[in-house]
């Protein structure tokens, strides 16, 4: 598998994680933001890599990412997520 999404800090340049695919890695985001609120995300960049071709380009950053994740968070998700922040 050549093409992986991925998420870097844009302050650290650091790789944070790699996916499979989109909703995996907004997924990820998601589980970061729920458990260390979302300051600890504000500076992630979320891009896609294609290795084979040797293309990559950015999907989304900062509080866009974080939109982004929030928007594709499956309906089960959002009543726990609820929970835990009521």
């Amino acid at each position: 598998m050549s093409k992986t999404c991925e998420h870097w800090d844009a302050t650290s340049r650091n790789s944070i994680a790699a996916c499979a695919c989109e909703s995996e890695a907004l997924a990820n985001v998601r589980a970061y933001v729920d458990e260390h609120g979302p300051g600890y995300a504000e500076s992630w960049v979320l891009l896609w890599d294609d290795d084979e071709a040797d293309r990559a380009e950015q999907i989304a950053d900062g509080p866009a990412l974080l939109v982004r994740a929030e928007r594709a968070r499956p309906p089960h998700e959002a009543a726990t997520a609820k929970r835990r922040a009521g």
